[in-house]
């Protein structure tokens, strides 16, 4: 009996297949026999954003993002993921990723990710991340990546940019603890990641080393009856010996990050935030939150360290096609004035098919 307790569970968490109906056992003389009747769940996804507020100009701008992902077409569990978005300061940033959860049935998984950012007319990033990963038990995963990235200066007159070469190992880790609320992602997800890389600047002639440190935490906390509170957390640094040019920085700030900034509006060498969102569901078909956000970011070539807040509110439910969210979020330093007029509105679906 605990056998097949334990083995319904891991079904119930796990995200390409359920059973349709419990386990069923037939006893014989010398064996016993276990029949799973499973399914395919809805694992792909389309995941929309669109965006509205002003840019750096106090200009109205729109922008978006797209996430498709396309789960289990093969029955390996196989993931490929497109992934765009455009803010409104005209960079545009696109990911192409790969994943093969068992190479030949085995506990090591191979992931390939691409992603180019281009900012308008500026300059362009391109980086290649190969991994190979194994799979320490049905939630956590630990790999080896590597690091090729190249940017090139597409205006001659930005010279805070300098072209650069980058390559370099890395460690990472993750873990992911799955829901049983169909309005959560998961339960809880922690991601950490080192690496080390040799940058080239191509111009100058220089060679630096480079140590790079990232962290992601998040977790759906159960107050108490449909009271729940998010947690959420991250930050990375980069640190070398020479100064960094400008088109090699983080980029964050909007949806999935630091709400209430433009997406991607934020550039630093070095940045954390974290944010409290409290949770009311209204049954298993929607729920009203509250959030608010406290970072930090250091960006040395503009030798500036501002302190940041955002705050908001927002409503998601589901509809025949998905979950639709509706998001209000203000963001500012510390010390400037609040503005209404600073206010983004992001509007969202997220349909599984």
């Amino acid at each position: 009996d605990k056998n097949l307790i334990s083995i319904n569970k891991n079904f119930q968490s796990n995200a390409f297949v359920s059973l349709e109906r419990p386990p069923q056992t037939l006893f014989t003389k010398d064996s016993t026999q276990i029949y799973l009747f499973m399914e395919k769940k809805k694992t792909n996804s389309f995941d929309g954003v669109i965006g509205f507020g002003n840019d750096k100009t106090d200009k109205f701008t729109l922008n978006g993002t797209l996430n498709v992902n396309f789960r289990n077409m093969f029955n390996g569990f196989e993931t490929v993921n497109l992934y765009w978005q455009r803010n409104p300061d005209k960079g545009q940033n696109f990911d192409l990723q790969a994943d093969i959860p068992y190479l030949f049935k085995s506990n090591v998984g191979l992931n390939m990710k691409v992603n180019i950012f281009r900012q308008d007319s500026t300059f362009a990033n391109v980086k290649a991340l190969p991994s190979l990963y194994y799979h320490m038990n049905s939630r956590n995963k630990i790999g080896l990546r590597g690091t090729f990235e190249s940017s090139t200066i597409i205006d001659s007159l930005y010279v805070q940019g300098k072209d650069y070469n980058k390559k370099g190992i890395g460690i990472w880790f993750e873990m992911v603890e799955p829901t049983d609320i169909d309005l959560f992602l998961y339960k809880t997800k922690i991601n950490a990641g080192y690496d080390y890389l040799t940058t080239v600047y191509t111009k100058d002639n220089v060679t630096a080393p480079q140590n790079q440190f990232y962290f992601f935490g998040e977790h759906n906390y159960h107050i108490n009856g449909n009271h729940f509170l998010n947690i959420k957390a991250e930050g990375a640094i980069m640190d070398s010996k020479v100064d960094f040019s400008a088109n090699e920085l983080y980029r964050f700030g909007g949806w999935n990050s630091l709400r209430g900034f433009n997406e991607s509006s934020l550039a630093a060498d070095f940045y954390y935030y974290g944010g409290l969102e409290y949770r009311y569901l209204i049954g298993n078909q929607a729920f009203f939150d509250v959030f608010g956000q406290y970072g930090q970011l250091n960006n040395k070539s503009l030798n500036v360290k501002p302190k940041l807040y955002s705050v908001g509110l927002g409503f998601n439910f589901f509809i025949p096609i998905g979950l639709m969210s509706f998001q209000l979020s203000n963001g500012n330093e510390f010390g400037n004035t609040f503005k209404f007029n600073d206010i983004k509105i992001h509007w969202g679906i997220l349909s599984r098919f």
